[in-house]
Formats: C-alpha cells, structure tokens, sequence
C-alpha cells in the first residue's frame, strides 16, 4: 500500500512538470495583469512637536493579454490605469497637492527562465503610450481656500523589467515583477490656457526599490 502512494505521489509531480512546462511553450495564450501600490511620507521632529512634510501614495492597475511565440518567450498587449497623489506641508500648514491619474496602452515582450517547472524567473520588455490629466491645488493653510490648477497630459514610457513566476498549478502563475531601467518623456498642457502652456520632461530613471514591486496573476491556455 505505501509503494502504491508513492507512486502515485510520483505520477502526480511528473504530470504536473509535464503540463507546466508545455503551459510556456510556443502557441500558450494567457490573460492576466497587475496590482502595484506604494506609499511614504516624511515627518520631522523638534523635542515633543512631529510634524508632517510629506505624503505620497500610488495604485495601478494592469491588465494583460499575451502569446507564446516561440518556448518560453511571450509577446502582448497590456492596459494601465495609475492614481497617485503627493503632499508637500509648509511650517504654516500651507499644502501643495499633486494628483495624476494617466492611462496607458501599450506592448510588452517576455522571455521565462524556469529553475524548476514550478518556479523561474521573467526579463522583459515594454513601451507604453500615455494620457490622462493631472492636477495641482495649493491650499491656504489658514483660510482653506484653494488655487486649482487642471492639466492633460500624455507621452511615452520604455524601459526594462525582471521578476519571479510560481506555477501553483499549471493554469494559474503568480508573478512578482521590479523595473530596472525605463525612459519617460511626457508633456503636461494646462487646461483652457489662452495662450497655450506646455511643459515637457524627459529621462531615464534606474530603481530597484521595492517600493516599485508589482504582482500579477495570470491565467493560461495551453494546446
């Protein structure tokens, strides 16, 4: 009886080695995406007395849609939705608050390197076209009135990313993915402006903080 365990214990790891490794082979289709979500802040402290200076916080949102075209290594489409806002607080208790909430669409290539059929790790690389709007209102710390700044904005973001795949099963994989390298250009016009304002920013940014950590789910569809 407990060679007969064994066995099918057996059985059950080779299948599923089996079916994950054809889940990323040519001809896969899966859909999914990610969830992203960071947050700071920044106090200062004067004997008894903590003030706060600083607030951040951001969530996106990524759904994904992607195609195996050859072994291991996918090509497709995804779809982004951000909301972040900052605030900078004056001695005064003046506020300065920054809300932006750009949607993207874009491509995206990605090549598996799997350790065992369970698990590896992803490379990957994309290129997102933006639009949105923003906003800027300063507020007297004292009267509480607001001076309320509108703006659209759209632009162009590149760059690379590396994370980790988890095959709890063949259908499902969860992933954890960081950006290593990107290039951003983007244009912010102010809103009903005569004459028109524009403001353009452009570069690179390098970060490995896991303040920038995204995960995803995915579901797949192998032949």
């Amino acid at each position: 009886m407990k060679k007969t365990y064994i066995l099918t214990i057996v059985a059950l790891l080779f299948s599923f080695a089996a079916q994950a490794q054809g889940q990323i082979s040519q001809g896969t289709l899966f859909l999914g995406g990610s969830l992203g979500f960071s947050s700071s802040s920044t106090d200062n402290k004067v004997g008894n007395t903590e003030t706060r200076t600083f607030e951040s916080s951001s969530i996106s949102v990524a759904p994904s849609v992607g195609y195996f075209v050859a072994d291991k290594t996918a090509v497709g489409v995804r779809f982004g939705f951000t909301n972040s806002k900052t605030t900078f607080i004056a001695g005064n208790n003046d506020k300065t608050v920054n809300t932006r909430t750009p949607i993207n669409v874009g491509i995206f290539a990605e090549r598996y390197f799997m350790m065992i059929p369970e698990f590896g790790f992803t490379a990957g690389i994309f290129g997102d076209f933006l639009t949105g709007s923003s906003k800027r209102e300063v507020i007297d710390g004292t009267t509480g009135v607001a001076v309320v700044t509108e703006n659209n904005i759209s632009g162009f973001n590149t760059g690379l990313n590396a994370g980790t795949i988890w095959f709890p099963n063949p259908h499902i994989g969860f992933s954890a993915n960081v950006g290593l390298l990107s290039f951003t250009t983007e244009t912010t016009t102010v809103k009903n402006a005569n004459p028109e304002i524009s403001t353009k920013e452009s570069g690179f940014n390098f970060d490995l903080s896991s303040m920038n950590l995204n995960f995803g789910f995915h579901y797949y569809f192998y032949h």
